[in-house]
């Protein structure tokens, strides 16, 4: 079914078909997929100084003059934060509406008819590596892993998990063949798509993997072409870390429901 992720109620009729083509009539598990990485016009000023603009337009890039900054195209910003934005509180609406009870505690047993329920949102290694000059992607790809920050505490309450796919680069339709040439071309490996399925199943199977981020890598860094990095447990690496999350949660703890 065709959807603009950035349209909410194109998003809230495939959600619907979804329930439609299900036999049991539930979705179990979400996967915010949908991303672009065009060229970067919050990072576009005087000469243009991101390496892939030529390869983006096919032509040499040229100098901008102009008075006064021109008002950037947030289209990235549209789809991968927006657009993911939509796909998570359509997936929180129906997880809950299936499983879920507000006032429920953490220390009551799901009852034999609540199943297993899961958010993947797809990240990459620009939400925590440096990827000069590219502001708008890279806060994308941070705030991803925000989301899923915000949420693993508390999806509990409704039988849910949420966890992250961060790729390194891999060959898909975000960028044009000549720039997957020009990044090869500089020594760099790539990985692999069967390995983020192969991820993607590895998370799904087993319901206690719950707020992690698993990176997609080249098999020189991983055997299996994925690999948990621990990047999602800072506020246990240290006393005055986990003193501050603590601190954080104190006046709205996560046992407290939903909406306490």
């Amino acid at each position: 079914m065709k959807c603009n992720t950035t349209n909410w109620n194109e998003q809230v009729s495939l959600f619907k078909e979804a329930v439609k083509l299900s036999p049991e009539e539930k979705v179990d598990y979400v996967v915010a997929n949908a991303g672009v990485a065009p060229r970067d016009d919050t990072f576009s000023f005087g000469e243009c100084c991101f390496p892939f603009d030529a390869l983006h337009a096919n032509q040499v890039p040229k100098r901008v003059e102009a008075d006064e900054p021109i008002e950037p195209s947030l289209t990235t910003i549209d789809i991968n934060t927006k657009g993911t934005l939509y796909t998570t509180k359509l997936a929180l609406h129906h997880f809950v509406k299936q499983n879920g009870d507000s006032s429920v505690a953490s220390t009551t047993p799901p009852t034999s008819s609540r199943s297993d329920t899961c958010l993947i949102l797809i990240g990459s290694g620009a939400g925590f590596l440096d990827v000069p000059r590219s502001p708008e992607y890279c806060c994308t790809k941070f705030g991803n892993r925000g989301i899923m920050h915000s949420m693993r505490r508390i999806t509990h309450h409704y039988q849910s998990r949420v966890n992250v796919i961060s790729p390194w680069y891999v060959r898909t339709k975000i960028l044009t063949t000549e720039v997957f040439d020009h990044v090869q071309g500089s020594g760099v490996d790539f990985a692999e798509a069967e390995d983020a399925g192969q991820c993607l199943l590895r998370i799904l199977s087993d319901d206690k993997v719950n707020g992690h981020s698993f990176f997609i890598a080249p098999r020189k860094w991983a055997s299996r072409g994925y690999v948990d990095l621990g990047l999602e447990e800072e506020a246990e690496s240290s006393d005055l870390l986990k003193e501050m999350q603590k601190m954080q949660m104190a006046s709205a703890p996560p046992d407290s429901g939903l909406f306490p």
